[in-house]
């Protein structure tokens, strides 16, 4: 009798000992794109006023959504962005054209300086589609406006939109692709901004 009861209490505790391993949460960051130092000299004396981007709180939020066959929105449990996508759009946009050199200066919008442009953001998508049939794809689709900053009257507006497909039905392809449709848009953006300045 003593046998068996050392022989449970062994049991018992040695089921307490047990640990469950539970797979870690990855997190993603958007980059921004290489882009070459602007030679044209159409924007170099002017400011520019980068405003925070106008999103869905979905675009605010560090959960990965995605879209299933067009109907079905859900989003990751063991993925996630390391930093929001309209925060990361925001922070990258800083960046890149600050980079490039192709304006005098870039003011943030939470700052006192004065600008001459203002550039408006509008994030309308920024989402992982996944289809059946190897035709899952991300999607990136922005609108841009640039207002004179003493007139405030638009000078120029402009919406872009990439889709860039991809095979693995997994939340990393789908956020390769992501990352790819957000650095087409960007690159896109910094050609058409020079015809703003004019």
């Amino acid at each position: 009798m003593k046998l068996i009861t050392s022989i449970l209490l062994s049991l018992m505790f040695y089921g307490c000992s047990i640990t469950t391993k539970v797979p870690s949460v990855q997190s993603y960051r958007l980059s921004a794109p290489k882009v070459s130092e602007v030679t044209s000299d159409v924007c170099k004396n002017l400011t520019l006023e980068i405003s925070a981007p106008q999103a869905n709180n979905l675009f605010y939020s560090f959960d990965m959504h995605y879209i299933e066959d067009n109907i079905k929105e859900g989003s990751f449990t063991r993925s996630r962005y390391s930093v929001p996508p309209a925060e990361s759009v925001f922070s990258i946009l800083n960046e890149t054209l600050s980079d490039i050199d192709m304006f005098k200066g870039i003011v943030s919008y939470n700052t006192k300086a004065r600008s001459d442009l203002i550039l408006y953001t509008t994030i309308i998508d920024f989402m992982q589609y996944y289809n059946e049939n190897n035709s899952s794809y991300s999607k990136v689709s922005m609108n841009f406006v640039v207002l004179d900053s003493k007139t405030k009257a638009v000078k120029n507006t402009i919406k872009k939109t990439i889709t860039v497909k991809f095979e693995k039905n997994d939340a990393l392809d789908g956020f390769i692709a992501l990352n790819k449709a957000n650095h087409k848009v960007i690159l896109e953006l910094v050609a058409w901004l020079e015809t703003s300045c004019k």
